[in-house]
């Protein structure tokens, strides 16, 4: 899966993987991280989507509202959408903004995959 600026896409055990490769969501960005989603959310239709945020120390509030919207979007298809790897002050501000009862979050990637309970003791 290429042609993606923003994102690095892959796939593992059956899950597509997007690991943004920003460390901040500028304004000037969300429009092209809208459309990277957009496309990404309609190759994956009913399946799950893991969006990785390690490498974001910051996000705005446009950027959030562009995660709600493809949540929103892949749960139209049929799919699901998990989020993994938030640094503590995003994770902090999911929390305090209750974001976090919206999205599925994990400690990572493994954390989301499908048999993480069976192989994994919640490092996170």
């Amino acid at each position: 899966m290429e042609g993606y600026q923003l994102l690095d896409v892959s796939a593992v055990d059956g899950l597509t993987i997007a690991r943004l490769t920003v460390r901040e969501i500028e304004e000037t960005k969300i429009q092209d991280l809208a459309k990277e989603f957009s496309s990404l959310v309609e190759q994956v239709g009913a399946g799950t989507l893991v969006v990785d945020l390690g490498a974001v120390s910051f996000l705005t509030s446009s950027s959030i509202g562009v995660l709600i919207a493809m949540l929103k979007r892949i749960r139209a298809h049929g799919g699901q959408m998990k989020l993994c790897g938030l640094q503590p002050e995003i994770r902090e501000l999911f929390t305090i903004t209750q974001i976090d009862r919206v999205f599925e979050i994990h400690a990572s990637v493994e954390d989301a995959l499908p048999n993480a309970t069976q192989h994994q003791t919640g490092s996170g």
